[in-house]
């Protein structure tokens, strides 16, 4: 059974992003496998998120999302030179001083309860000291 998801609509989004606590990032337009497409149609995928949410939001999205979790060294060097400042892959691990701002590891929670979530935070904070 598919899953719908209710999404924000733009209001939500300027609400939530005035607090400071959450930034929103790009994704690409169509979700295409981002490794496997022409250079002329990534231009797009990559440049027109950022200025959707730069129109609707006034601030200049810094962080991209990898569709799928694909990435490769092209990649994150064409979102450097659109001024991206760091990339999100899935790949599971704790960020440390040593990561590459464009291929930022990080902790799956979707789906997860409230309570998994402390939890897994917890651990976490506990693997770090």
């Amino acid at each position: 059974m598919a899953q719908h998801y209710k999404l924000l609509n733009w209001e939500q989004v300027r609400t939530i992003k005035s607090n400071g606590l959450v930034d929103f990032g790009s994704h690409t337009t169509s979700h295409q496998v981002v490794t496997q497409i022409e250079e002329s149609i990534l231009k797009n995928e990559l440049e027109e998120p950022q200025k959707l949410l730069m129109q609707k939001t006034g601030v200049r999205t810094k962080l991209f999302a990898y569709p799928n979790g694909n990435f490769d060294k092209k990649l994150r060097n064409y979102l450097e030179f659109c001024r991206y400042q760091g990339a999100c892959t899935i790949e599971p691990a704790l960020v440390n001083n040593y990561c590459d701002p464009y291929f930022i590891p990080r902790i799956g929670v979707t789906g997860m309860p409230l309570e998994g979530l402390v939890q897994k935070i917890s651990f976490t904070m506990e693997m770090r000291k």
